[in-house]
């Protein structure tokens, strides 16, 4: 994949003036380098071309991102998140993603047009996985949903942005967990299992149960602490996966416990 740093460099374009600095961006003249990762659609108008939406952002004077994903998976860079900060974010409840510390990359998408498209996606996971995270060190965990820190300004409260769109809370919490180079399992037994809270089946240590489906992120696998064997959809096992990431019926599971791999299969 490539990424086009040339035809809507808005340093070029809106070029900075210290005397009027109202251009969307500013140079980065602090020492340390971005910190994280907010992720953002453009919610214009649907069926808007790319061109339309990246000349919008290029000359814009009050607004800006670092990079634009096209639907067909093109990559526009505006500004080096290395020498600018761009302003995408607007208040937040974690200057973690302030506009100082966050790389703001925009998605071509608008609530009308259903999901991003994989090729979309891909760039994505492209971009942030081979490009942003090993060059600026941010660890996966620092990326995050615009809608989720976004703060009506001088408030806590959040709901001031939806973006974003086309991206659901699930898939991109199970995308940002596929970052981290973890096991990823799915459960295939129909019927709903229990989760440990170590690896054995005991019926004082259930910690709550997994459906049909219910994907999670394993950081570590144990063997039973009993070298008992379980029998489940997948086969034998006495190997049991440790919960560290994952959501169920839309909640969070992040580290419930063990689940015996009988019952998941591992996804590459």
């Amino acid at each position: 994949m490539q990424i086009d740093k040339t035809t809507y460099d808005k340093s070029k374009i809106t070029p900075y003036n210290r005397n009027n600095p109202s251009n969307g961006y500013q140079p980065r003249i602090i020492v340390s380098g971005p910190k994280s990762i907010l992720v953002h659609t453009t919610n214009g108008n649907a069926g808007s071309s790319l061109k339309n939406e990246a000349d919008f952002i290029a000359q814009s004077m009050r607004i800006a991102s670092h990079y634009l994903i096209g639907k067909a998976g093109e990559i526009i860079q505006f500004l080096d998140p290395i020498k600018y900060i761009a302003y995408h974010a607007g208040c937040v409840n974690d200057p973690l993603f302030s506009n100082v510390n966050a790389i703001g990359i925009e998605m071509h998408n608008t609530p009308t047009e259903g999901e991003c498209t994989s090729a979309q996606l891909n760039a994505l996971d492209w971009l942030v996985r081979d490009v942003l995270l090993p060059t600026h060190k941010i660890p996966y965990r620092n990326i995050e949903r615009h809608r989720a820190v976004a703060v009506y300004c001088g408030t806590t409260k959040t709901g001031r942005k939806i973006d974003p769109s086309g991206f659901s809370d699930e898939t991109f919490i199970i995308w940002r967990n596929s970052l981290s180079g973890l096991m990823q399992f799915r459960v295939i037994n129909p019927s709903n299992i229990y989760v440990r809270q170590s690896p054995q089946v005991n019926p004082t240590n259930i910690a709550g149960h997994l459906l049909y489906k219910d994907e999670f992120f394993s950081d570590v696998l144990k063997t039973d602490e009993l070298n008992q064997t379980h029998s489940g959809t997948s086969g034998f096992s006495n190997q049991w996966a440790h919960i560290l990431h994952g959501v169920s019926q839309g909640k969070p599971i992040d580290g419930l416990g063990f689940v015996s791999l009988s019952n998941l299969q591992r996804l590459e």
